[in-house]
């Protein structure tokens, strides 16, 4: 949702700033390896949805499952709008004539960085989970040493490093709510 409603609004407006490009290539990049984790963590539908999905419909039938469904989408694409606040400034704002900051580099740094090491924690908790004798432990491997939700942290990291990059342009800053949201919730 962040990538493809950032693109339109880039083929919308044809503002193609290095910024821009820059910044969808970085939640290209995410989004790729969020698609990677929910294909490699979860065989179908995700078990929690799917049981969502059976109460509803125990509750009231096919129409009630498709009616809470629709409702339960139309939240998470309102709530990926929000938090693609600061991605949709940067695509709306930035123009030709704006410098690069150093901020932005450094964000641009962190943020593939951030990036890779989610994807580290992501694929050593599915190894620890995939082994029988870990039922019930908690990781202490690799990242999750450091970290009780290293995932977390780092998912955090990208969105205020998106951030920092939209304090770059005019407004860009009014968009705290997007790196507060991820960080607490």
């Amino acid at each position: 949702i962040v990538s493809s409603s950032m693109t339109v609004i880039l083929i919308l407006n044809g503002n193609w700033h290095h910024r821009t490009i820059v910044t969808l290539a970085l939640l290209l990049i995410w989004a790729i390896r969020m698609a990677l984790y929910v294909l490699l963590n979860h065989n179908g539908e995700d078990w929690r949805f799917a049981e969502m999905r059976q109460k509803w419909k125990e509750a009231g039938g096919k129409f009630l499952e498709i009616i809470l469904s629709g409702v339960l989408y139309i939240m998470t694409w309102l709530t990926m709008l929000l938090i693609s606040s600061s991605a949709h400034f940067i695509a709306i704002y930035s123009h030709e004539k704006d410098d690069l900051f150093v901020f932005e580099w450094i964000g641009w740094i962190i943020t593939l960085a951030a990036i890779v090491l989610e994807f580290v924690s992501d694929m050593q908790i599915l190894v620890f989970k995939k082994n029988e004798e870990n039922k019930g432990k908690i990781c202490t491997i690799g990242l999750w040493k450091l970290s009780l939700h290293p995932n977390f942290f780092f998912e955090s990291l990208v969105w205020w490093c998106v951030y920092i990059t939209a304090c770059s342009i005019k407004w860009g800053y009014v968009t705290i709510w997007v790196p507060l949201i991820i960080t607490l919730t």
